[in-house]
């Protein structure tokens, strides 16, 4: 549908040349009775080829879907995935439709596919309820005549998508207008029939943001939400349609991430206002060493296209600026690809592990083959650096205040009735962000909804607008209710910089090979479940050192009289020995103290939880079965070879330093077991946290008695999980240690 507007001074106007052309990611959703019982009934993503035709009389435009995916229900299409392609479809849509538009009123006068004897053949089996919905995601990409560059200026649409509408200019910068839509209503007509009309007009509803070009008169951004009365199994029910349009640098990714995961929620809800954390902001820049250091990564296959995921040297809690995938590449056999490969803005996350990944969807029709043979990708990572701003402001209470907080102005007004609330109304740029860390607040703190947006739009629509909705449009806003009143406030303010800080290219490698390669970077550990450290150990180990006091710490822990535990601490363990020394005997085999797993803090007569970095033994029979014992006493001797302790090892400058050559380390035994190794280093990051050796899939190595030598990547390496920057190996010292104890455990009481 184009808009017919008036002029009214100054104003931009869509005067398009034949041949002028532009592409649009362009998303749709689709919710049947949306009032009483939603029901998702169609979700679709295209990029859209526009190009113009021919002027004057008639507006022309050629439209082709050069990306398509959409569901109904159960079934689906995919101009990517085979399994959901119908050739008749593929057929019509690749060829694209012809658009004609009177340029005097807009009206669309027609709408026909390319390919015509296909088209024909389609609509005849039913296909025209699939054209409808096509057709009503099809907008022309400008207003055909103009719009009136002033805010607050108000165009009165009777006939907008079959609803009368109000297009306000919100804001007008140096490059676009800012405007919004509204449906409006009318009075009821005497007439009986005239008044029939306008109550079915009125039940249709309407509301949408525009972004308009100024130069040009393109369209840049629209998002749109319509209610519709439709007719169900002879019912009506209402429908609500929506529709966000974006340039094709600007893709959103999987529309469905939006409208399957909605979390907009109306509710009100309260929570206690985060404090400003003490001390002044650093702002220390992350370098391309942290963010950059590899030009490696890895490609992983997803549902919706691929995954790209890339190891920093960014230290946890660290403040992260953006990071942008752009310019993405594919190649077989070296030679680069005809497949379009498309990198959401807004889908790039960052992992516990400060790995960084992105979503690519591949774009085109008929791309199976080049897909099942792609070997890498290659693509720019962008980085843009952050900095955090402190602004200490006076707060004068019971009055409205403004504030500037550099690019953000910050209004805060007392709720009317209240003499404690306020609300914080402000509008984030496109560089800066207001933190929701205040000082000098005292209190509660909620995000209302926002009162611009319809009540009668759906979560998911909302959540559109949310997620999709142009800064200069969104107002944000923060309700506080204080417990005291303050006399000074600190505000904080993210900004990032404008343009790239710095950039790297990175080739990335499948999963599979990029795993099992030692040359590849790591990325990070995934976690196995009997791997050494849990989640508390990997944060915390590093810092820990062993305090044991041989003579006066080893105790028994009992959960009854007839059974014991005793711990050892990692280190201690390596130059220690448990031996029986009256060796009592049971069903003819004498007792053992039994190391017992790490993942286990369910032993039979133990403490609840087995300290970190200690195994617990077990006094048990050889077999491990039998652990409560009656009427005995067990005298065990502790020998140790010495006292342990940690010695820094020298680091030779390597290109791949998070490989451990083995056949470099003094003294190195092949044939010690994962655990012994793991128990006689300490490896630890720049950062000072601890790293684990890893396998070919990316765990951490199992610590079990199996060789090191299983573990070794090209039998000749130790890969851990990060880079290393210090390594501490184990070693004993002092004279040998010995010492008994016993443990009596009586026969059980009777009667």
């Amino acid at each position: 549908m184009v808009l017919f507007l008036t002029a009214c001074g100054e104003s931009v106007t869509f005067s398009p040349e034949i041949g002028d052309e532009k592409r649009y990611w362009v998303y749709a959703h689709t919710t049947r009775d949306v009032a009483t019982n939603p029901e998702t009934v169609m979700l679709s993503e295209s990029l859209l080829h526009y190009k113009v035709e021919q002027t004057g009389d008639v507006l022309s435009l050629h439209v082709t879907p050069e990306h398509l995916q959409f569901s109904t229900g159960r079934s689906g299409f995919s101009s990517v995935d085979s399994s959901k392609r119908n050739p008749q479809i593929q057929t019509i849509f690749s060829a694209g439709f012809d658009v004609s538009l009177n340029s005097e009123s807009g009206e669309l006068t027609d709408f026909t596919a390319r390919n015509r004897e296909q088209w024909e053949s389609f609509v005849k089996r039913g296909g025209q309820i699939l054209m409808n919905s096509l057709q009503s995601t099809i907008n022309a990409p400008g207003f055909i005549q103009s719009i009136p560059v002033k805010v607050g200026s108000e165009v009165q649409l009777t006939n907008f998508k079959g609803v009368p509408v109000t297009l306000t200019v919100q804001s007008v910068s140096e490059k676009a207008v800012f405007a919004t839509m509204s449906s409006r209503g009318t009075e009821a007509s005497k007439d009986t029939e005239a008044s029939s009309v306008e109550q079915n007009v009125l039940e249709k509803q309407l509301f949408g943001q525009v972004e308009i070009n100024r130069a040009t008169g393109w369209l840049e951004q629209m998002l749109l939400v319509m209610n519709i009365p439709v007719e169900v199994y002879g019912k009506t029910k209402m429908t609500q349609f929506a529709f966000a349009m974006h340039p094709e640098d600007e893709s959103v990714g999987t529309f469905a991430e939006i409208f399957y995961n909605t979390y907009y929620d109306d509710e009100q809800h309260w929570f206690d206002i985060f404090p400003l954390p003490e001390g002044q902001p650093t702002n220390e820049m992350l370098t391309a060493e942290d963010v950059l250091p590899y030009p490696r990564g890895m490609l992983l296959e997803e549902d919706a296209g691929f995954r790209l995921a890339y190891p920093t040297d960014i230290a946890k809690q660290q403040q992260i600026g953006r990071i942008a995938f752009r310019d993405v590449r594919g190649y077989i056999d070296g030679q680069p690809t005809k497949v379009k490969f498309s990198a959401p803005l807004d889908q790039q996350f960052i992992d516990e592990g400060m790995n960084v990944s992105a979503h690519i969807q591949p774009l085109g029709w008929q791309i199976e083959r080049e897909l099942n043979d792609l070997e890498t990708v290659a693509a720019y990572v962008d980085y843009y650096n952050v900095s955090e701003a402190r602004y200490n402001v006076p707060w004068t209470g019971g009055k409205t205040q403004t504030f500037q907080l550099g690019e953000i102005t910050l209004t805060a007004t007392l709720v009317t009735g209240t003499h404690n609330e306020y609300r914080l109304e402000y509008t984030n740029t496109a560089n800066s962000r207001l933190a929701l860390t205040v000082g000098g607040l005292q209190g509660q703190m909620s995000f209302p909804s926002d009162p611009n947006l319809p009540s009668w739009l759906a979560p998911s629509s909302k959540q559109m607008l949310s997620f999709l909705g142009n800064s200069v449009l969104q107002q944000n806003a923060i309700a506080v209710k204080l417990f005291s009143a303050p006399t000074e406030v600190t505000f904080t303010v993210h900004s990032q910089s404008e343009t790239p800080s710095f950039s790297r290219e990175v080739v990335f490698w499948d999963q599979a090979w990029f795993l099992s390669s030692a040359e590849m970077p790591p990325m990070g550990l995934v976690p196995s479940e009997n791997y050494l450290f849990d989640a508390e150990d990997l944060a915390a180990s590093s810092e820990q050192e062993s305090t044991f006091d041989f003579n006066n710490d080893l105790h028994i822990a009992t959960e009854s009289p007839h059974n014991a535990v005793v711990a050892l601490p990692y280190v201690w363990e390596n130059v220690c020995q448990l031996s029986i020394d009256n060796t009592p005997n049971v069903n003819g085999h004498p007792l053992v103290w039994k190391p017992q797993p790490k993942t286990s803090n369910d032993v039979a007569g133990g403490p609840n939880k087995i300290e970190d970095n200690t195994t617990a033994y077990q006094l048990t029979t050889p077999d491990g079965i039998r652990r409560y014992f009656y009427d005995m006493e067990v005298t065990t001797r502790l020998s140790c070879e010495g006292t342990p302790s940690w010695e820094e090892m020298a680091l030779a400058p390597s290109p791949f330093p998070w490989l451990i050559d083995v056949s470099k380390v003094v003294d190195f035994d092949h044939q010690q077991s994962v655990k012994q190794f793991i128990s006689g280093y300490r490896i630890y990051n720049k950062h000072g946290e601890p790293l684990s050796p890893i396998d070919r899939y990316g765990k951490a190595v199992t610590v079990d008695d199996s060789p090191l030598s299983e573990a070794l990547f090209d039998g000749t390496y130790i890969k851990m999980s990060g880079k290393i920057s210090r390594i501490e190996h184990f070693k004993v010292e002092g004279e040998p240690l010995e010492k008994s104890f016993v443990t009596k455990l009586p026969p059980i009481k009777k009667g």
